[in-house]
């Protein structure tokens, strides 16, 4: 309880709650747990971790002992997202819901044009015999050689019944009676259930700036000159951090807290920067310290924040 996962030198290292080393997850090498990259670590309700592992996820138990890979590259029941146009293949990230059953979420690089390069960003339910697309979306990645900005990406995270709770912010948004709004979808995998959590916000126009090294405006923003509505989401147990692209006067960015089970607005709060992981009443984030090298900092969030 507490424990913090950190992927660092092909390794997972674990620290518990104060900051004192607890055990070290693999190495580098070939092998069975072993490491040649070592990103993306998701540890499931049960304790299973899966850890983003170069071109495939190492699967470990709950003591940590090595299971299995999961490399969908080669599972040709993926290959309905491919189409004719040359692409590759990146898998993002992997939560195990059981021996069977997993969510995944990978990218489809397409490579017709290096210049204007386009990508599908996909997010998949396998339940060990078929797979159910909940997301798939395809957007503009590179222009004239030059990675496109603020184009929106698909955020996703899950809840203590394994339900999963995602949004792709350039797409899940909707506008009735002149209001803005985004969408969150909530998936229960056992039911196959889906449910929207929808909450309003205001639109900010993409600043000159961020864009003007283009000779050409993005395709999307000669149409929706706007940010996407959010710039990323966290879950917290059954609360829902949504980080928008409005800001105040100091730079903080406007965050929605949302109950996830209720699919009702708790309360906003202004954060000083999107954290890498909230969990537990606490925020955590990557930083250097003074000699240049990275240290996990931890900050405890106002309880106000989340309405108690």
């Amino acid at each position: 309880e507490g424990d913090i996962f950190v992927t660092d030198e092909k390794r997972v290292k674990v620290f518990y709650k104060n900051g004192k080393e607890k055990r070290i997850i693999g190495r580098p090498g070939q092998g069975p747990g072993e490491f040649l990259s070592a990103q993306n670590p998701v540890l499931n309700n049960e304790g299973i971790l899966s850890v983003r592992n170069k071109t495939e996820f190492s699967i470990f138990n709950k003591n940590f002992s090595f299971s299995k890979n999961i490399d969908i590259r080669f599972d040709p029941r993926y290959n309905v997202f491919k189409d004719d146009r040359p692409s590759s293949l990146t898998e993002n990230k992997l939560l195990v819901l059981n021996q069977d059953e997993w969510i995944v979420n990978f990218t489809l690089s397409l490579l017709v044009n290096r210049m204007n390069q386009h990508i599908i960003t996909v997010l998949v339910f396998d339940n060990g015999k078929n797979l159910h697309t909940l997301s798939l979306h395809e957007i503009q990645f590179v222009q004239e050689g030059i990675l496109i900005p603020n184009r929106g990406n698909i955020y996703w995270g899950y809840l203590p019944d394994n339900s999963i709770i995602y949004t792709h912010t350039r797409f899940d948004r909707h506008t009735e009676d002149g209001a803005h709004y985004y969408d969150l979808h909530v998936f229960s995998p056992g039911s196959e259930k889906k449910t929207i959590i929808c909450h309003a916000y205001k639109p900010v126009e993409v600043q000159e700036r961020s864009i003007n090294v283009f000779k050409k405006k993005p395709e999307y923003l000669k149409k929706d000159p706007f940010y996407p509505p959010l710039n990323g989401f966290l879950v917290d147990n059954t609360t829902i951090f949504a980080f928008t692209y409005s800001k105040n006067e100091t730079e903080e960015i406007l965050t929605d807290i949302l109950d996830a089970f209720e699919g009702k607005y708790i309360s906003s709060a202004y954060f000083p920067w999107i954290p890498d992981c909230i969990k537990n009443g606490y925020a955590y984030r990557i930083a250097k310290n003074k000699e240049g090298f990275d240290v996990v900092e931890k900050y405890r969030i106002d309880p106000a924040v989340y309405g108690k």
